[in-house]
């Protein structure tokens, strides 16, 4: 089943895609995720009445209480730090700013601080009730939905120093997704995902491998979130990314990344979910680029800043 946050009428809504039509959704997100990710298709609320597919506005699938968890270098063909001997007992894992998201077809905004904007295809798994305890985590989760992890990749790693994932991935309306959650009943149950996932940057395929072959599972990862934040309905988390980026060639020789410019067209596609687009924005006029950091020093007293 395809669940789609809308607009139709003016009125945010959420709602079940059955063939070209929308049926709404009865009660709140948190009243019917759960008894969806426990019961599947069948334990929808689904109005009567319906619109046409045709006659609304997809917006990003997020609920109202949402938070974004990401984890990184979670493919080895992204990068060999994402080996199974590298990744045996530790993952790199993050949050996000909710507001960094933006719906499907909607303009990626071209940051002011960043000359090197970077792509990723992402499975996001969105939480439709709280991990229970003897059970599978991914019994939680509701479905599967479409994300670009956008990033600012000069921004965020800078000459010695470590890495900022806040600065090179939290930046306002950069990170599209969509179009809709498929329940997790149409993509492997309570398995490990095998979806071949897509990018294409003006018609080229960038990226092109299956779900399978993360470092750390699905399973994985909402286990080791869970015992640091304790997930819960709305929830959304992003497994990772794989080869293919233009960092990669950048990291291999500077001056050779094909990074994102003004205009671009961006397609991401996951099998079995759909198909996501979104396009670059224009830089603004107060395009600051790298190294924006070069500014003047504040002047710290004996007690520090």
């Amino acid at each position: 089943m395809k669940l789609a946050r809308y607009r139709a009428a003016g009125q945010v809504s959420w709602g079940a895609i059955v063939g070209d039509d929308v049926h709404p959704l009865d009660g709140s997100f948190d009243e019917w995720a759960g008894r969806i990710t426990t019961g599947g298709a069948a334990a929808a609320p689904l109005s009567a009445r319906s619109v046409p597919l045709s006659d609304v506005q997809l917006l990003s699938p997020v609920a109202p209480s949402a938070r974004l968890f990401a984890i990184g270098v979670n493919y080895a063909s992204h990068t060999p730090m994402a080996s199974a001997e590298a990744r045996r007992d530790t993952t790199l894992s993050f949050t996000v700013p909710m507001e960094s998201v933006i719906g499907p077809d909607e303009e990626i905004r071209y940051p002011t601080i960043t000359d090197m904007l970077d792509y990723e295809v992402e499975l996001v798994g969105v939480l439709g009730k709280p991990l229970v305890a003897g059970e599978p985590a991914v019994r939680s989760v509701l479905g599967y939905t479409i994300g670009c992890d956008t990033s600012a990749r000069d921004t965020g790693m800078l000459p010695n120093a470590p890495v900022d994932f806040y600065s090179m991935k939290g930046i306002d309306a950069t990170k599209p997704l969509g179009p809709w959650i498929v329940t997790r009943d149409e993509l492997g149950g309570d398995e490990q995902p095998d979806l071949m996932q897509t990018t294409r940057i003006n018609g080229e395929v960038r990226q092109h491998e299956s779900t399978a072959g993360m470092t750390w599972g699905v399973e994985r990862c909402l286990q080791w979130i869970d015992k640091r934040s304790a997930l819960h309905s709305g929830d959304q988390v992003w497994f990772g990314t794989p080869g293919g980026v233009a960092l990669e060639d950048e990291m291999r020789q500077p001056g050779t990344g094909r990074f994102l410019n003004p205009g671009d067209q961006l397609e991401f596609e996951i099998q079995g979910i759909g198909l996501l687009r979104s396009r670059v924005g224009p830089k603004s006029p107060h395009h600051e680029g790298f190294p924006w950091f070069q500014i003047p020093a504040l002047a710290v007293g004996p007690g520090g800043a």
